[in-house]
């Protein structure tokens, strides 16, 4: 046979006031413990995803304030996992469509994505490309934001120069 888990009940047997024995019940639980098991596995699981992604992963509440962070973003931003989160997300971009108040504004961030500069620690900035998803309850209240990010500061220095090079002819330095 196989092994199962099991939940035991039991009372005493009475028998003209005395104690004559137990009624045990046994509840046959290894379903219910294998998919508590299986969510411990899943959840282990997102969370090395989430450690070890080589893009950096911001999680928001509502009101923008970081939540949850791995260390890419630590990396990104020059920042430890502590000081991310005592911060909202506005605060570590250059400029900020994240800092808004009403519910409209804040749905133009749903699943979009975003080129801002984010702001290192050292006073540099950084451009990152945001992909941003809400995240909402069972009603479709804003609950935050799952925000991955990378690092194309190199892809924004070669537009710079292609945009440079279409306006000036870089042999002769004349206009175009």
């Amino acid at each position: 046979g196989e092994a199962i888990n099991t939940r035991c009940h039991s009372v005493p047997l009475l028998v003209a006031g005395t104690v004559r024995g137990n009624l045990v019940e046994y509840q046959d639980i290894t379903s219910q413990r294998r998919a508590e098991h299986s969510e411990k596995s899943r959840a282990i699981l997102y969370r090395e995803l989430f450690e070890r992604s080589p893009q950096a992963v911001f999680i928001t509440d509502a009101t923008g304030q970081i939540t949850d962070v791995n260390a890419a973003a630590g990396r990104l931003t020059g920042r430890d996992r502590e000081a991310l989160l005592l911060l909202r997300m506005g605060a570590i971009l250059a400029s900020s469509e994240w800092e808004v108040d009403d519910e409209a504004a804040r749905q133009m961030l749903e699943h979009r994505y975003l080129e801002h500069e984010i702001v290192h620690a050292d006073g540099d900035t950084v451009w990152a490309g945001l992909h941003v998803r809400r995240m909402t309850d069972e009603n479709g209240r804003l609950t935050g934001h799952h925000v991955i990010a990378n690092d194309i500061s190199g892809t924004k220095a070669r537009e710079s120069q292609l945009t440079a090079d279409a306006r000036q002819d870089p042999l002769t330095g004349l206009g175009n």
